[in-house]
């Protein structure tokens, strides 16, 4: 049970990543500057 409580932390702090990666990608091309889709 702890194991599976580990891994959906895991799995909310990657969705928490692509949120802020998404959020960051829409302020710099909001700024005019059209970022490269990196890894």
């Amino acid at each position: 049970m702890l194991h599976d409580m580990h891994r959906k932390k895991e799995q909310q702090f990657l969705l928490f990543l692509t949120v802020d990666q998404r959020r960051l990608q829409r302020r710099l091309a909001k700024a005019g500057v059209t970022p490269g889709i990196g890894p």
